[in-house]
């Protein structure tokens, strides 16, 4: 119900466009009630600009479209021009980012449009929207993609690309990223997906990281763990402290005992040592995903989980 449009005002047009006026769209065969939202400075009378037009109702279009606009009264022609951007934000629609989005759907050549839309932020464009925008065939998408120089990801059944310096700069991002949670939390299995994201590429949806986090897995660059996400070469370090006390409470928790393991309290008392030290190392060993807690002071090891 809102359309970024490229207009051009009449000469005869006696006064400019004014923020929030009242007009008639036409488009094809449709008549629409709409208002006026400027974008920069008003188009003088045979001056050109790009508005936005908030309708009453939506209505069917693809970009590039002609329209006419008259006045409520349907007495004049103001002007016309063509549609640009048929999904413009309601929010920030002047910055220059939009300015650059706007020049981007302006772009005759549709591989242009697509290329340039996805050099913008966050990079990456629902193709099966930009095709019907465009007013193009499904099976246009991969012709268009190769001489748009742009990879495909799909999410939830549909399909959005990005350019590969894009990819790219998200998996150094990534990478980055985990390699200093690592070096600062080393006893840590790595980052929460949802803190890497806001890290990383916070305008990019959760699910669309999510895809990107699957295609680093793929190549061998990241893994991930349930709701942790760490680099392919990272393992929980013990200290030489933690590791000595592993050595005597393993033999406690596997072999025949496996499956009723002493408590925290119990491997204390047994090994002589703090309760306090011994649930501070399976605290770790669980973050670590070696070990689970099935009961308050209770861990078993994961693999006795498991069978």
């Amino acid at each position: 119900d809102r359309i970024d449009v490229e207009i051009r005002v009449l000469a005869a047009e006696k006064k400019p466009l004014g923020q929030w006026m009242s007009v008639h769209l036409h488009h094809a065969a449709e008549m629409v009630p709409a208002r006026v939202v400027l974008l920069g400075d008003p188009p003088a009378p045979d001056g050109a600009a790009d508005v936005q037009l908030v309708l009453e109702r939506p209505i069917a279009a693809a970009a590039g479209d002609r329209f006419v606009l008259r006045d409520v009264a349907e007495t004049r022609n103001i002007g016309g021009g063509r549609f640009i951007d048929l999904r413009p934000p309601e929010r920030k629609r002047r910055t220059a980012e939009r300015a650059r989005v706007r020049d981007a759907w302006r772009q005759v050549d549709d591989a242009a449009a697509l290329a340039g839309l996805a050099a913008e932020p966050p990079g990456f464009v629902d193709l099966g929207r930009f095709l019907a925008d465009r007013g193009l065939d499904a099976g246009d998408g991969p012709t268009l993609c190769v001489a748009a120089c742009v990879s495909g990801l799909t999410v939830d059944g549909r399909v959005h690309v990005a350019s590969g310096t894009t990819l790219a700069g998200l998996g150094e991002g990534v990478v980055a990223a985990l390699d200093r949670h690592h070096r600062d939390m080393p006893d840590e299995p790595g980052l929460g997906l949802e803190r890497l994201r806001r890290t990383v590429a916070p305008k990019l949806s959760a699910p669309l990281f999510r895809a990107v986090l699957r295609r680093l897995q793929a190549s061998g660059t990241v893994v991930l763990d349930g709701a942790w996400v760490r680099t392919a070469g990272h393992s929980v370090a013990l200290t030489p402290e933690d590791d000595r006390l592993w050595g005597e409470i393993r033999p406690l928790v596997s072999g025949p005992e496996r499956f009723r393991p002493p408590r925290v309290r119990d491997i204390a008392r047994l090994l002589d040592c703090e309760e306090e030290a011994v649930r501070r190392l399976f605290r770790r060993l669980q973050r670590a995903g070696r070990v689970d807690e099935v009961a308050h002071d209770h861990f078993f090891l994961r693999g006795t989980i498991a069978e």
